[in-house]
């Protein structure tokens, strides 16, 4: 599954709820792969039980913060590796 490099977060939410697959690729306008989000790097967005909205206040909150965000903002480029 990919989004493009300026899908918001609903969209990323929304490609990650259909279950392409443990990563999401992050792709620029000439459809080439720029980065990944993989959800259990960002549990303020994703909680542990899999590619799910997450529910708590806190997280609630963070995502909110987050809602501007594009996919851009959130993935990991190519080249590096992700801080647990």
């Amino acid at each position: 599954m990919t989004v493009g490099a300026d899908a918001g977060l609903q969209q990323v939410v929304d490609a990650v709820e259909s279950g392409g697959g443990p990563v999401l690729a992050v792709v620029d306008g000439s459809g080439r792969v720029i980065g990944t989000i993989e959800p259990e790097a960002l549990p303020a967005l994703f909680d542990a039980r899999g590619p799910r909205v997450a529910g708590t206040p806190r997280q609630r909150r963070r995502r909110d913060r987050l809602a501007a965000a594009t996919a851009r903002d959130l993935m990991t480029p190519l080249g590096r590796t992700p801080r647990p």
